[in-house]
């Protein structure tokens, strides 16, 4: 397996990072309002 260079990485944990981002929104959303479409299905995917 090859290394990743440091802007290999940088963009990976930016893009995992951003993943988090989303899915605590998501959790909050569904806090908020309930089970409610999209959010409920993005979060499952």
């Amino acid at each position: 397996m090859n290394n990743l260079t440091d802007t290999e990485n940088r963009a990976l944990h930016e893009a995992l990072d951003d993943e988090y981002r989303s899915f605590t929104t998501y959790d909050q959303v569904l806090a908020d309002f309930g089970e409610v479409p999209p959010f409920s299905h993005i979060r499952e995917a």
